[in-house]
């Protein structure tokens, strides 16, 4: 129950409830919930309004026991938590490879210890796996209010000699220096802005300051009540509008964190007298287990169906996994929640804190032996080892990732500073320019084997255009673009330019500018289509597919989109085109491991060096870049 000096509000655990729904319904991956992820900062902002709530009388009134208080956080947490981590380890050894079952073990240290965050900011990367496969993945949150929890009690032990007045201002200096940087992170360092906790602190605040009244009271029943459907239009206007590109948290996460604060703080309205129906409290009460559960249902259900592919609004699996994470949800409550926090089989501190340190003590050792073993390998047949080893597949030196190739947050770009490294212009020679995001840089390696003859350079920027036309472009994208286009070209004229992305319909338009650029210059384009994609990473549909007999088959769209091109190079761009399913694939299936057994891609869409150079080859054969 949410419980504290301001007494028991139903609407509160309402609103929990819509928290948890929107989280879970993106994760889901309900189509028009693609912003549900703000359903933690809300989360954030009511757990910043009940700490406060509970403990900040008890400091000014100097009965706050912070013994007591990890007491209570250890009650709340963790018996909840080691349950789903042990079903969740049981699950990873039946369903994760050798690689997959390391990054588990070191997830489940973090989750247990409260960093997990730290864990999964470490990993975070352009050619991380991907999330939806990371079955601990969501326990990041935790992390951030576990750590929260650590640092918040001792500011306030700290600060017990400051008058009200003065406290006030501190958390509201605190709140505004944790917006300011939150802001600035996202844009320039978007995975520290998301998971490191000073960074989140905010949130968590902005329902502290409501707590404590450090805002002006809504008053009156009209505005209660325009307070409170703007607070719930605003968490569910984000809820609907965001995507996964939308630039998260910073400025972005403002809309839902104050909507949150705005519901809380308009006690006694409409939206309040909803969100505290029955149903709706039910599912507030049962917030925290559905949060711990839902997703490592889900992301086990995945792994159980990856050969047969999961989209977007899959309604059978959605409607499989809810019921599901509901199902052990209530279970984890009844038989573990509340038994751990009241009645008469509550356990006392002295056994609670034991078996808490037991429990994680055994959970240590298995992980550092999951770790020290190399995740378990004896559990499967070696040439399943063999083809899930290259889940590890390194492809930086190859394609000059940090040089030639960089992500779009990148500071400085070596390709500008040493140029005779990733721009040679040798006197005398042919001089072509590859130029796209990752699916140019993964080429690379291809043309330097396959064409050693060409002088080919290479300046390669991921998840941004980058063609002409970009004076205001954000980030490294609009840099790169001024400097190739405004200062290096024209002084280094091309014979050709070799443009590849990962495309999308999205994209094409943009292909014009290039076009209309490469013409009035006088130089050819030659345009890579896209290559072939699959659901998750092959080296794993390969070691699953020796473990089922069954064939790894891949993502339709890319063929689909190859003839699209083909046609649009020929009949609008009136340019070269090279198309992969042509060339790699000769029309019909698709190679999934080259001659040296080497998967042709070693994540879910960039080839692997061997991939490169296999079409490459055939590329030359073929006489097609001439």
């Amino acid at each position: 129950m949410t419980r504290g000096k301001l007494g028991y509000r139903p609407d509160v655990d309402g609103l929990r409830a819509v928290a948890v729904l929107l989280v879970v319904g993106r994760h889901l991956r309900v189509s028009w919930l693609s912003g549900g992820f703000v359903g933690v900062d809300v989360f954030f902002v009511i757990s910043g309004y009940l700490i406060s709530s509970i403990i900040m009388p008890e400091v000014r009134a100097g009965t706050f026991s912070l013994v007591g208080f990890y007491e209570r956080r250890v009650r709340r947490i963790f018996p909840a938590l080691i349950v789903m981590l042990a079903v969740s380890a049981a699950l990873a050894w039946k369903y994760l490879l050798p690689t997959e079952m390391v990054a588990f073990a070191r997830s489940l240290v973090g989750a247990l210890f409260g960093f997990s965050n730290v864990v999964f900011w470490s990993w975070a990367g352009y050619f991380d796996g991907p999330n939806e496969l990371k079955p601990l993945l969501h326990t990041w949150s935790l992390g951030v209010e576990e750590q929260f929890y650590l640092v918040f009690p001792l500011l306030l032990l700290g600060t017990r000699w400051m008058p009200a007045v003065g406290l006030r201002r501190l958390i509201w200096a605190v709140t505004g220096v944790s917006l300011g940087a939150a802001c600035w992170m996202t844009w320039y360092l978007p995975a520290d802005g998301f998971f490191f906790a000073p960074l989140r602190a905010w949130e968590l605040l902005f329902g502290i300051v409501v707590a404590q009244g450090y805002v002006p009271a809504i008053r009156g029943r009209m505005g209660r009540n325009v307070a409170g459907v703007a607070g719930l239009g605003m968490i569910l206007a984000a809820a609907l509008m965001y995507t996964a590109k939308t630039p998260f948290p910073g400025v972005s996460a403002i809309p839902p964190c104050l909507g949150a604060a705005l519901v809380i703080a308009a006690e006694g309205s409409w939206v309040g007298w909803v969100l505290g129906l029955r149903p709706l409290v039910f599912v507030g009460l049962i917030s925290y287990s559905l949060y711990l559960w839902h997703w490592p249902v889900q992301v086990f259900w995945d792994y159980a169906h990856l050969l047969d592919g999961r989209r977007e609004n899959d309604w059978r699996a959605i409607g499989w996994v809810f019921g599901m994470s509901m199902v052990l949800a209530v279970l984890s409550w009844v038989l573990v929640e509340k038994p751990m926090r009241r009645g008469r089989s509550k356990p006392g501190r002295r056994a609670l804190f034991t078996g808490a340190g037991l429990l994680a003590g055994v959970a240590f050792v298995g992980a550092v032996w999951l770790e020290r073993s190399g995740g378990a390998p004896g559990r499967f047949a070696p040439e399943v080892v063999r083809a899930a080893s290259y889940l590890e597949y390194d492809n930086h030196a190859e394609d000059r990732w940090g040089a030639c190739a960089v992500g779009p947050h990148a500071t400085e770009v070596r390709a500008l500073e040493a140029s005779q490294e990733c721009l040679p212009y040798r006197t005398g020679a042919r001089h072509f320019l590859l130029l796209g995001d990752s699916h140019a840089a993964q080429l690379w390696p291809g043309f330097a084997r396959v064409f050693p003859e060409l002088d080919i350079g290479q300046v390669n920027v991921s998840e941004c255009p980058m063609l002409v036309g970009l004076e205001k472009a954000p980030r490294m994208c609009g840099v790169v673009s001024r400097f190739l286009f405004e200062e290096y070209l024209p002084a280094h004229p091309m014979e050709a330019l070799l443009v590849s992305y990962r495309w999308l319909d999205s994209n094409l338009d943009e292909v014009d500018a290039l076009v209309a650029y490469a013409k009035t210059h006088g130089t050819r384009v030659i345009v890579f289509g896209p290559t072939v994609e699959y659901g998750v990473a092959l080296p794993r549909l390969i070691a699953m597919s020796r473990v089922s007999g069954t064939e790894v088959r891949e993502v339709g769209w890319p063929r689909e989109l190859d003839g699209r091109m083909a046609r649009r190079a020929r009949e609008r761009w009136g340019v070269e085109y090279v198309s992969y399913f042509a060339d790699a694939c000769g029309g019909g299936d698709c190679p999934v491991v080259g001659e040296a057994g080497v998967p042709v891609v070693f994540d879910g869409n960039h080839l692997t060096g061997d991939g490169a150079v296999r079409f490459l080859r055939v590329v030359k054969e073929r006489g097609e870049l001439r």
